[in-house]
Formats: structure tokens, sequence, C-alpha cells
């Protein structure tokens, strides 16, 4: 059942009741018409005394001459401000109009009568051009001809248009058709084209604007014309729900479980909702074509309507049943369903429960520890330590480096393991086989190595990965300690790379933040990588609370940056700190180059594969020759051959350098710069999907892993390096705030701190334009 079912609110009985329509003919509310078979005529106002609506809704019962067919609430009078009442009888069409005749009663007035000629009536609809103040009437006999009246005047019939049997009519107001269903066709004809035929209907055929066979028998038709909505024509057959433009094309079909008998049709802004009643005592509410709600009702409804009954009761479904029951209610809740049961009261023994409840769970813990499985103890345990040599164990180098013990501590249930070290350091492995410590269960196997750097390492990340009886593997994420990287050296205030970091807390000591290398000045120092020979320097503002790192050279700045930022938030936790200023050009234009040198190698590739088909067929012409006993190779061919082999030689050579430049030994800077770019904007809260590990792993070009990653965006299948800067600008400025972004000038502190700090730092800048393709 559902939730919301209808609520009745209002109901009353009306033997032969078989058409209503509610409308405003008495002050600003609704009232509510009800025609019969038998010609009575009932009018009434359940929202005029709500609380005694149904002994005080009744405003007058009258008997008419003739059945009554169908109502219709209108102005329909041009002499009449207010709305009329239509009353569709067999034979004649009646406007009244309804006035109180004293505070509890009112009477009808009749104001215009048409006879209808021929055949009796069946239905009826109001037509209201978008020029006319007053509403028509087109009415359809039981032989579908069409008679239009308006106020007193007649103003045209015309016959059936090869029609056997009537059924629902509507207008449209937008394109100013009558729509017609007679034997389940529904046809569209202008309402000028039934002015302009001849009476006799002679061509009527061709003057339809369009037709289409629904397969199925129709039981309403609704024209929307709201301003939201697409102009549209609603109709409902008895297994279906359709709904077409106003030209007669198909919008969308519902199928029906159930054979509808009515359909009311409204608008919501620029949805449309139908409300559907069918003969298993069913309303079904839809919102263009979804089912929002159903309701289950108490009889069969035969006509569905909506009414406002006061300020109250707006929108109030009112029914009629196909007992000759008038039911007007609502979808809500029954307040009933949700109280608590009354339960008899009984006494409860607690000391008796009590004792029942310690029993059940003192067997539930018995059998917990009887039953559990043990638990398998883990296949492989892992453990690394990194320690500084006091004294260096680095072989065949340039430079006096440090170097690094790395003692990996293999534990578990396993036969044998493999240690796979990943990193920029150059590794020794210290013995061939691994050193027992422990015994018996506890045994475990330390794999130690000798770690230096063999060149200069732009990145301290490490990955430690054991693999254990070629199944079980371990993966462990280290970072390198910066000693085996770099050295102490002096500060340098001026430099061409300039990355500030500004935090939300006072800025630390570099005594506290680098204590391994315990530098003289508790504000400045600098630290210079090996193999390389620019200095890297690192400054403190404790007055502004900024970290400044420097240095001529970019590709060495992310592992000093990466370690300052991770060792700041080791000490305040709490701290945000956001990178002010990003070089957007710096990585871009480093970005645009890496992707053309990539492009240049593609097309040299393809030159060089030429180059190679030509000299083999060049070879083939010389063999050719040189198989001949008599004639001697022609200077021509020999010409071709030395060309070719050289132009061969040349490209070659341009191939190989451009290929060192982008394998992944040539691209180590490429990927400190990309490393340090990604930081940068992670600081400045734009987080970039990739990094230099973009470049690992993998034989497709940087292009096309960057195609892959911005998926959503409209590239080429085969994008020129600007476009695909472009897009990463594009990205990184919708982010966050990027470029243009200078820093304040800090001559005043500088000033202040010359005297302590003479190697400080005079009017930096980070330098940072926009960048442009």
């Amino acid at each position: 059942m559902s939730l919301f079912h209808f609520q009745e609110w209002f109901h009353t009985v009306v033997d032969e009741a078989r058409t209503l329509t509610t409308g405003v003919l008495l002050d600003d509310t609704s009232q509510l018409v009800i025609g019969t078979l038998d010609g009575l005529l009932c009018l009434l106002d359940p929202g005029r005394d709500v609380d005694n609506r149904h002994e005080a809704s009744s405003l007058m019962e009258i008997h008419l001459d003739q059945p009554i067919i169908q109502l219709a609430i209108g102005n329909f009078v041009s002499s009449q401000g207010d709305n009329v009442l239509a009353v569709l009888h067999p034979k004649l069409l009646v406007f009244y109009r309804v006035s109180k005749d004293g505070p509890e009663t009112c009477k009808l007035e009749k104001l215009i009568e048409h006879r209808i000629k021929g055949q009796p009536a069946y239905n009826m609809c109001p037509v209201k051009f978008e020029k006319s103040e007053v509403t028509q009437i087109c009415v359809q006999t039981i032989n579908c001809a069409l008679h239009f009246f308006e106020s007193e005047n007649h103003l045209l019939t015309r016959e059936a248009f090869q029609q056997i049997h009537p059924g629902p009519i509507a207008f449209h107001p937008s394109v100013e058709s009558v729509l017609t269903s007679a034997g389940g066709v529904l046809s569209s004809v202008k309402f000028s084209s039934l002015a302009s035929m001849p009476k006799t209907g002679k061509g009527a055929k061709m003057m339809r604007d369009w037709e289409l066979n629904i397969g199925d028998t129709p039981v309403a038709i609704e024209a929307i014309s709201s301003p939201d909505v697409q102009p549209s024509i609603a109709i409902c057959a008895r297994r279906a729900l359709h709904c077409l433009t106003s030209g007669g094309n198909l919008r969308y079909t519902i199928r029906l479980e159930s054979a509808a008998m009515s359909m009311h049709v409204h608008t919501n802004g620029a949805n449309i909702h139908y409300i559907i009643a069918s003969h298993v005592k069913t309303l079904l509410f839809y919102k263009d074509t979804e089912m929002i709600w159903t309701s289950q009702l108490s009889f069969i409804p035969m006509e569905v309507k909506t009414g406002n009954y006061g300020d109250g009761f707006r929108g109030m479904l009112t029914l009629l049943s196909d007992d000759c029951r008038v039911s007007v209610g609502y979808l809500g809740t029954e307040p009933s369903l949700f109280r608590m049961p009354v339960t008899d009261s009984r006494f409860i023994d607690f000391e008796a429960r009590q004792k029942e409840l310690n029993e059940y769970e003192a067997s539930i813990s018995a059998n917990s520890k009887t039953d559990m499985p043990e638990k398998e103890p883990e296949t492989l345990i892992v453990e690394t330590e990194i320690n500084m040599d006091s004294q260096s164990n680095a072989i065949d180098t340039d430079e006096s480096v440090s170097s690094m013990t790395l003692k990996v501590i293999c534990s578990g249930v396993f036969n044998s393991a493999e240690v796979f070290i990943e990193n920029e350091l150059g590794v020794v492995q210290i013995g061939s086989e691994p050193n027992l410590e422990g015994s018996g269960a506890a045994a475990s196997k330390v794999y130690s190595y000798t770690m230096f750097a063999e060149r200069a390492v732009y990145d301290n990340r490490m990955t430690v990965v054991t693999v254990a009886d070629g199944k079980d593997t371990v993966l462990k994420n280290l970072k390198l300690p910066l000693k085996v990287i770099c050295e102490e050296a002096a500060a340098q205030k001026t430099a061409l790379h300039k990355f500030s970091i500004d935090s939300s807390e006072p800025g630390l000591e570099l005594t506290l933040l680098f204590p391994e290398f315990q530098p003289e000045n508790q504000t400045a120092m600098g630290l210079r990588p090996y193999y390389v020979s620019e200095t890297v320097s690192i400054f403190v503002s404790q007055k502004t609370n900024r970290y400044r790192v420097q240095s001529d050279n970019p590709i060495s700045c992310f592992v000093i940056i990466d370690e300052l930022v991770t060792r700041i938030r080791a000490h305040q936790p709490n701290v945000k700190l956001t990178a002010s200023a990003v070089p957007m050009q710096l990585f871009i234009k480093s970005i645009a180059e890496f992707l053309d040198v990539e492009r240049k190698r593609e097309i040299e590739e393809g030159k060089t594969q030429k180059l190679t088909i030509m000299m083999r067929h060049v070879e083939m012409v010389l063999l050719q020759k040189l198989k001949s006993e008599f004639d001697q190779p022609p200077q021509h061919v020999n010409f071709l051959v030395n060309h070719t082999y050289r132009e061969l030689l040349m490209s070659l050579d341009r191939l190989i350098a451009l290929d060192n430049r982008v394998n992944p030994e040539g691209s180590r800077s490429f990927r400190a710069q990309l490393n340090l770019f990604t930081l940068l904007l992670s600081l400045a809260d734009v987080d970039l999907p990739f990094d230099g590990r973009i470049l690992d792993g993998t034989y497709q070009k940087l292009t096309e892993r960057l195609s892959a990653l911005f998926t959503s965006s409209t590239l080429s299948s085969n994008p020129e390096p600007a476009e695909v800067c472009r897009l990463i600008v594009n990205y990184c400025e919708r982010g966050g705030r990027l470029g243009g972004i200078t820093e304040e000038d800090e001559e005043e502190e500088e000033a202040e701190q010359e005297q302590h700090l003479p190697d400080e730092f005079v009017e930096l800048k980070s330098g940072t334009l926009p960048v442009k393709f």
C-alpha cells in the first residue's frame, strides 16, 4: 500500500451522475457542477463552510428537461464579464448564468440556447483563439459532424471526414487546429481550413494537416499550450499514453498495465503532469515519462478533475465513480497508522528475565571461545631501517659523497624472498646471502644494502618491493635522507628561480628543521646536491611566516621543497602551507619543449624508415648491376648509393639524439620539473593528476598519456604541443589561483634583520607571469 493514498475530504452521491466539472462561477473559489442523465443539475461548494461541508455544500439543484451529456465553465458569452455554465444536451447547447439568490442559495438564468441540427450531440470542447476575447464551443455529434458556436451565433457546421463513430475532441490554440480521434485515428485540421471548405465536405481529406493511427481506443485528448512547455498533445488511450508535438510528431509513449478510464493534465514549470484513472481502482501520477506515484481507491473512477475549494484546499482531486459517487480528496497519510498499538498490561518478572539473559551471554561467550578459528599467521612481514654510515662506503665516485645502509628485515613463513629497490642511488648488496637473526619461529632474514649517490639525485622517493616465494608481495614507500643527496653550503642571496611558501603558523628555525646539518644561521642556509654546481638556498622569515627556496637550477629544488614541507608538517600538524606563487611559464615551457621533442622524434623516425626502405631499393639496384660480368655500375648508381647512405646515417644520428632526450635517462631533469610542478600546485590547492612518474613504465608518448588523463576535454586525435599545454593551463586556472601572483617586497623586514643576518636577501620577487599560447 502506498504511503500517500487518497484521503476523502468530501463526498456525495448523485443518482445517474455521468459528468462533472469544476470552475469559478461565484466569488473567487471553485464550484463543483454535476450533471445526470435524468437532467438533474447540482451546484456544490464544499469550501464555503468547511466544518459543515457535507450539510452546507449544496447551492442549487434543478431539473432540466433533457439529459445532461457534458458541462463546461468559461467565458462563452460576450455580454457577460464573468464565467457562465455551458450545458450540452442531446439536441441543445445552453448557456446559463449562475447568480446568488440569497445568502445560502443560488439561481440559474438561461442566457442563450442553440439547437443542434442533425444527429444528437456526443461531446464538446472549448475553442479559444488568441485574438478572441470570447471562448467558442465546438460540438461533435454521433455522426462526427462538427458545430461551432460563439455566444449567440452559430458559426458553421462541417460534416464528417469519412469517420464512422466519434471520439474525444480538443482544440489546440497554438496552431488553431481541431483535433478529432474518431475510429482510433487522430486527425488535425485547421479552423481556417474548416471555415473555407464547402459545406458538402468535398475535398476535406486534402485539408487535414496530419493524421496518426494510434491503434487503440482513445479515452481523452488534451491540448497543452503552456508558455513554459513545448506545445504538445496528450492522448490517453485504453492501454497507452501518447504525447505528440503540435505538428503530429511523437514525443514519447507510456504503456499502461491496466485500462485507462479518464485523464487530467496540468503543467508545472517545464514539466507535464498526468493523472490517469484506471479500471483497477488506481490513480497513476506521471511527471513527463516518469511515474512519481500511485494511489489505490475504493471505487472505479470514471472522471477526474482538480479544484480549489478555498485558500486551504487547493488542487483537490475531484472524482466521479462508476456508482455515481462524487469524492473530493487529497493524497496524504493516515495518522492512525502511526499510533502506538494499545497492548494489554502484563506482569514481567525482571529477576527471571535477567537470569535468563545471563545464561544466554555465558553460552554465547563459551561457544565463541571454543569455535573461533585461529588466526593464520601472516606469510610475509617486512620492516625497513635506514642508517647513515659514519664513514662513507661509496666507491667509484667523482665526489666525496655520503653513504647509508638500508636493512630489509623479512619475517614470516616463507622459503625464499627477493628484494627489489627502485631509487636514483647506487645500490650495492652487502653479502650474497641474507643474515639470520633470532631462532625458531621468530627468526628473520636481514638483507643489507649500501647506497650512495653516483650522480645527481632529483627525486628522494624510494620504493622497496619484497616478493616471497614468488607470490606474496609487500611494498614499502620510503624517502632518502638529505645527507645522502646533498651537503651543506653557503646560502646565496640572488637566484634565478625563487619559490615562496606561506605558513599559517610562526616560522620554524632551520636548526630545528634540519638538525643533521646544524646550520650556523637560524634563518638562512644552503644545500648543494652532489654532482651539481648550483646551491639551493633556504630562507625563513619569522615576521611574515614565510619560507623561501631559491636556486639557479630549479631541477634540484623538488627534493629540498618536498623535505621542507614534510618536516614543517611534522613539527606543526595543524599548519596550513600555501604556495604564494607558481611560475607557470617555467613548467609549461618545459612541457612544451618535451612534447615538441617527442613530435620531432616521431617525424624523424618516419623519415628514417623511408630512408631505410630507399636504401634497400638502392642496394637491390646495385646488386643487379654487380651481377653483370662486363658492365661496370653506372656513375649515377654509385652517387645514389653514397647519397642515400649519408642521408640515412645523418637521420640515424638525429634520431638517436632525440631519443636520448626522451628516454628515461635523458628525461630525468624534466621528470624533476614535473614533480616540482605538481608539488607547488598542491600547495596552491590545485590537484594535478600527474607528476614525473607519468614518464615511467610505458612506451606511450607523453601527449597520449595526457590526453588519456583529460578525457573530458575536447582534444584532437593528434593534438599539437601548444594545444596540450593550453589544456593544462586552463585546468590549473579553474582549480586555483595561478600565475600573475607577485610577492610583497620585504625590504623593510630585511633592513631590520640585516645586522643580525648578513646573508639575508633583499627585494625578492617571484617573477611569475601568466602563460599564454
